[in-house]
């Protein structure tokens, strides 16, 4: 029993010491669990230390989830609000959807487009579904998100969505088939474009250059 637990510490030692509190979160975890359970005997023993272990890995958790939170990913949500109107509260509750930052416009942007609340949308991604499916479900398809560029977007994240476009007329751009990279790449960059007046082929270079669109709009001078 003892060897089966200490990978569970070791692991709740790991987040502690991440957030650099781990005395606190412990020293904590340890009163918890003796007031529940008082000191005696071999399996109260056991059980405390169960306690802790849990106790400890739910409040690193919190700690660690509160840490993710940047004056860079504030300024982002600060304009997807602005740009979408809605309150800075509601997006930063479709965060808690288990969506990423830069998937918030993709919700918004469906939901207007589609006649829909923000909640349904997040609701069917939150269930797996892939972004094709579910913007084909409220009657979405590529043509709503194809930005005109005026440079050649022959490589980079959207070198393969831009040649199906290439490729075929517009009237069967309704067969392409998008991945969700691209299209909350084209989301983000047609809403930060507006938003921030910079032209689609910066922010598309931007976000290749910091990997995140929250890492693109700081760099470009969001606030």
């Amino acid at each position: 029993m003892t060897v089966a637990w200490l990978p569970i510490w070791h692991n709740t030692w790991q987040i502690g010491t991440s957030s650099g509190k781990l005395g606190d979160v412990r020293e904590t975890a340890a009163n918890f669990a003796a007031l529940l359970w008082p000191p005696g005997g071999r399996g109260v023993f056991f059980v405390r230390m169960i306690a802790i272990a849990a106790t400890v890995t739910l409040m690193g958790w919190s700690t660690l989830a509160s840490a993710q939170t940047s004056p860079a990913r504030e300024g982002y949500l600060g304009s997807v609000s602005e740009h979408f109107r809605v309150s800075l509260e509601e997006v930063r509750i479709l965060g808690e959807w288990r969506l990423s930052p830069d998937e918030i416009p993709v919700v918004l942007f469906v939901a207007s487009r589609g006649g829909v609340s923000p909640d349904a949308v997040a609701t069917l991604r939150g269930d797996g579904q892939s972004w094709d499916a579910v913007t084909r479900r409220f009657g979405l398809g590529p043509v709503d998100f194809h930005i005109p560029f005026t440079e050649d977007v022959s490589q980079g994240l959207l070198a393969r969505a831009y040649d199906g476009f290439g490729s075929r007329p517009r009237s069967a751009w309704d067969a392409l088939r998008l991945r969700d990279q691209e299209i909350i790449a084209l989301v983000n960059i047609r809403f930060l474009s507006v938003q921030m007046r910079v032209s689609p082929e910066r922010i598309l270079e931007a976000v290749e250059r910091t990997k995140t669109f929250v890492g693109a709009h700081r760099d470009l001078g969001g606030p």
